[in-house]
């Protein structure tokens, strides 16, 4: 399996250390999000993920994204699974200063591909609230396409707001030309 995907501008790849998780999982928790909210969730738990197959692998699995022109971290992509494996939704994490630069969408394109490469899902979908804007906007940035809200449905800043959900199929992403630019290893 491929676990290393990479673009003129970016590359995923697994974690390279429990210092590394520890350090990116500590960040992301105590980052403010103006959608968000503050993150809370117990790091113990989520260590247990790590240490039993290094966040490839199991219920969630995480890559780390870096900026190759700097060899800077600049955040990670999570994706999980639904539907009995055939469905995989991607999660972007970008840390705040480097935020709105594009890295996010290029993560999300790269683990597309390690995704329909490997995992043989059918479906890819990014899901984010209804009213982020900026969130939505790299959504579209990567070819997802729009594929419908739900109202009422995530907890946010004290009341439950809309999420809205992008994705694109395999024959979408056949279909994309910048797929043919990643290299993988």
């Amino acid at each position: 399996m491929y676990t290393r995907y990479e673009n003129d501008r970016v590359l995923l790849r697994p974690y390279a250390s429990a210092q590394e998780w520890e350090r990116l999982n500590t960040a992301h928790m105590r980052m403010f999000n103006e959608h968000w909210g503050l993150l809370h969730s117990p790091l113990a738990p989520r260590r247990s993920g790590f240490w039993e197959h290094g966040a490839m692998g199991g219920e969630v699995s995480t890559f780390v994204v870096v900026d190759k022109a700097s060899g800077d971290i600049v955040g990670t992509e999570v994706y999980s699974f639904d539907y009995g494996g055939r469905m995989a939704y991607l999660g972007t994490w970008i840390l705040e200063e480097h935020r709105n630069r594009g890295f996010g969408s290029e993560a999300k394109r790269l683990a597309s591909c390690h995704l329909f490469d490997n995992l043989g899902v059918e479906l890819v979908m990014g899901v984010t609230l209804g009213q982020h804007e900026l969130a939505i906007g790299g959504l579209r940035s990567t070819g997802l396409r729009h594929m419908g809200i739900r109202p009422c449905m995530q907890f946010s800043l004290g009341e439950y707001r809309s999420m809205t959900y992008f994705g694109f199929s395999r024959e979408d992403w056949l279909a994309t030309d910048w797929r043919l630019s990643i290299r993988c290893s």
